[in-house]
């Protein structure tokens, strides 16, 4: 037990030694925020004070300039106006100066402390570790060593229930790009059949038809993998499996037969609307494995937390 109290006194002070350099670290994050707008800042009144010094430059020369104001109006005055902007724009330029030099001086005191935040936070976790090992080891039937072993098996579960929900969303993404081909040779096939009866029309027409039908396995083999990913996650969707209409395999040659060239259209255009309803539940499964990640993302977050709590207690 002594050692086990030794344990958590050192977890605490680091824990607290970790919180500060995290608070540091996300005022460093706002001090470089500030910079970037103190230096942007500056730069607009640098430019600012060149245009001003020119225009007291102007006057001070002879110019044409000058001739103007000596028959419009009295050339010392507006020179002294010009002056006084002039230096008015210049305390404000040194101001913006001054500020990010301060910030640029902190922002690198502030670094220099940081240095030590990733081996504080690996500390931290060390200790961690430590202290679980002594809880699960106690030979008495403690609440604590209850507590922390039911985390760590709902902890276990989440974890292995993310990455299966991972692997769906992976091979969800890839589906959809196979299915996709399909959809886009279609497309291509339907706007080439909407031209004129043309031999070259018609081949880049069939072409298409064919290229789709060529990609056809192997989409449907993405959607079985991905509906048995959808399976392991208790999520099944029989609209997934991918049916494309017979339209029979077509040569490169022009069939000049309005019949039967409407009978494929007629087919090409439901092969279109099935295939882009696939994709339409493609998407759907992806949006709900995607919110299932985030509540997963949540849920870990939780119970991090609590084993936290459980670990810092007497």
């Amino acid at each position: 037990m002594d050692n086990l109290e030794n344990i958590l006194y050192q977890l605490r002070s680091k824990i607290e030694e970790h919180t500060t350099l995290v608070h540091t670290s996300q005022h460093l994050e706002s001090l470089k925020k500030q910079l970037s707008i103190a230096q942007n800042e500056r730069a607009e009144l640098h430019e600012k004070l060149k245009k001003e010094e020119q225009d007291v430059e102007a006057l001070e020369n002879r110019s044409v300039k000058k001739l103007f104001y000596k028959v419009l109006g009295n050339a010392e005055q507006q020179l002294d106006k010009e002056r006084q902007e002039y230096l008015n724009m210049s305390l404000q330029y040194n101001n913006a100066q001054d500020a990010v030099e301060l910030l640029t001086f902190e922002i690198n005191v502030l670094d220099g402390k940081l240095k030590q935040l990733a081996l504080v936070e690996e500390q931290v976790n060390q200790l961690k570790r430590l202290r679980e090992k002594e809880i699960l080891t106690y030979d008495l039937d403690s609440p604590v060593k209850a507590a922390l072993t039911k985390n760590l098996l709902l902890t276990d579960d989440l974890v292995n229930s993310r990455q299966e929900h991972l692997e769906a969303m992976e091979q969800g993404k890839l589906c959809l790009r196979e299915v996709s081909v399909i959809y886009d040779h279609l497309v291509k096939a339907r706007d080439w059949g909407q031209w004129s009866h043309q031999q070259s029309s018609a081949r880049f027409k069939y072409h298409g038809i064919d290229r789709a039908r060529r990609h056809l396995p192997r989409a449907q083999m993405s959607l079985n993998k991905f509906i048995k990913e959808l399976a392991d996650i208790n999520l099944s969707d029989d609209r997934l499996l991918l049916r494309l209409a017979d339209v029979g395999k077509f040569n490169l040659l022009f069939f000049d037969n309005i019949i039967t060239d409407w009978i494929v259209h007629q087919k090409l255009q439901q092969s279109i609307s099935s295939i882009k309803g696939t994709l339409n539940v493609i998407d759907g499964a992806l949006i709900h494995v995607d919110k299932e990640l985030v509540t997963h993302d949540a849920k870990y977050r939780e119970l991090t937390l609590q084993k936290d709590e459980i670990l810092m207690q007497d």
